[in-house]
């Protein structure tokens, strides 16, 4: 007969917890994923025809306003330019 083993229902229990955690996460990105009205506030201009989301991957986004892209992510705003 095989002796039980102390550390498996720890670590059952670790798991399931950094499990949860990591699912509360995500749901947090999920949320705070900025859409095209954040970004018009953000930019503080009527842009809403020139605004394209290139991609939405439910936790984070880009955007495209002429030549300036902007990633965005839990409700923020990062620029970047093309080189032309």
């Amino acid at each position: 007969m095989a002796e039980k083993s102390y550390f498996s229902p720890i670590l059952n229990h670790m798991v399931k917890n950094l499990l949860y955690l990591l699912a509360a996460v995500l749901l947090l990105f999920v949320i705070s994923n900025p859409g095209p009205a954040e970004l018009q506030a953000y930019l503080g201009r009527r842009e809403a025809g020139k605004i394209k989301r290139e991609f939405n991957l439910w936790v984070c986004s880009r955007y495209s306003v002429g030549h300036t892209k902007y990633f965005a992510i839990a409700g923020n705003f990062f620029t970047s330019r093309d080189a032309k």
